[in-house]
């Protein structure tokens, strides 16, 4: 991983961060086994670091309904994310994410994984503002509008990517808390999550993508923050609808060339 800033975090071991790895039952009695499966996944310990407390001691990076975000430490790869399957999910296994994030590894759009297995994802950690923190930021500091453009650009063909592999992202019309910009540097984005991706011979994750520039920040949609005018927006959701239509892959990789060439500026 890259690390932008020095971590300082406390260090827990393992075995007093079952709060966090068998969330939210740890006296259950499958914890002694998730502890076994980790180590020999490589992890060492734990690292108390992130926005969301679930004790007095031990901090995440995120807590959604199917799985907790931790850092940990890995015996080869140092600072790692660990994705661990909440007792509680709905999901059976994360298996089908972490085979996806390794198809999708050569699109560089996404963390590197190490390891994975039912309850467990071990991966890269990206480091660095979500979309909607940068958004803001870029707001309040005046960051030029060709910056963004650019930034979303990215964005939008690190989604056609996933779709030419065959990866179809469900949930990416909320995209704003799933990319992270690392260490702040709009030339790379990174979609972190895959918990709603599937593999289809008919995948559309930028179509979605395109769809979600309409949706708000701070009461402004996305398009204006980026200086695209109503018409450009329209004419984006066309080419949205078009590149959705197409069947073949030459006739995709002609929609996505307008596509960034109208986000760009170009």
């Amino acid at each position: 991983m890259v690390i932008c800033n020095e971590i300082a975090a406390p260090e827990v071991p393992i075995e007093k961060a079952m709060i966090a790895l068998c969330y939210p039952a740890p006296w259950d009695t499958s914890c002694k086994d998730r502890i076994r499966e980790l180590r020999s996944l490589g992890i060492t310990s734990i690292l108390s670091y992130g926005r969301f407390r679930v004790t007095q001691f031990i901090s995440v990076v995120g807590k959604g309904h199917a799985a907790v975000v931790l850092l940990a430490r890995h015996s080869k790869h140092g600072i790692v994310a660990v994705k661990a399957r909440r007792l509680d999910s709905k999901r059976s296994s994360l298996e089908l994410e972490g085979r996806l994030l390794e198809i999708a590894r050569e699109t560089c759009f996404v963390p590197s994984v190490y390891a994975y297995t039912r309850n467990f994802i071990v991966r890269e950690f990206i480091e660095g503002p979500t979309l909607q923190e940068y958004l803001r930021k870029a707001r309040r500091d005046r960051e030029s509008r060709s910056t963004l453009r650019m930034l979303f650009s990215r964005v939008a063909l690190g989604f056609a990517k996933l779709d030419a592999i065959g990866i179809d992202v469900d949930e990416v019309s909320r995209p704003l808390t799933q990319i992270v910009i690392e260490c702040g540097d709009p030339n790379k984005p990174k979609l972190i999550d895959l918990e709603s991706a599937r593999l289809s011979s008919r995948p559309s994750s930028l179509t979605r993508f395109l769809g979600s520039l309409a949706r708000a920040v701070d009461g402004i949609p996305i398009f204006e923050l980026l200086g695209l005018s109503l018409e450009e927006f329209r004419a984006l959701r066309e080419l949205a609808s078009e590149y959705k239509r197409s069947v073949h892959s030459t006739q995709r990789e002609k929609v996505v060339n307008r596509i960034i060439s109208l986000l760009k500026g170009a």
